[in-house]
């Protein structure tokens, strides 16, 4: 009749301009921009520091990167750069993931899109 049960009462309604949704949508947002902003620097520019990213320098190293595309005139540069040319299929791999992260993060937004226009 018109009493509503527990099972229809859904706090989030699933509505798109409910707090938790657009609390959600702005994680969402921040996060996957962060995201998307690395992996297209590994996909455009591999080796490439970003100084407005705290320790972005460590990130490079920790994945390798300095290895196939160190940046000149650094250390990195004269103890890789004869060698670096080896890592071409490191090179490929770092990129081809960066594609792959830059576009989830991509259909993740056209989906967050699409389902705020309903």
């Amino acid at each position: 009749s018109g009493r509503t049960t527990s099972a229809n009462a859904n706090p989030l309604d699933e509505n798109p301009n409910s707090l938790p949704s657009r609390i959600a949508a702005r994680t969402i947002f921040i996060v996957s921009t962060l995201i998307s902003l690395v992996s297209l620097r590994d996909l455009l520019f591999p080796g490439t520091i970003l100084s407005f990213l705290p320790r972005d320098d460590i990130y490079l190293e920790w994945t390798g990167a300095f290895l196939h595309s160190p940046p000149p005139g650094t250390i990195e540069s004269d103890e890789h750069g004869l060698e670096s040319p080896l890592f071409a299929g490191d090179l490929f791999v770092h990129q081809l993931l960066g594609m792959y992260l830059s576009l989830s993060c991509a259909f993740k937004f056209a989906s967050a899109v699409a389902w705020s226009k309903g």
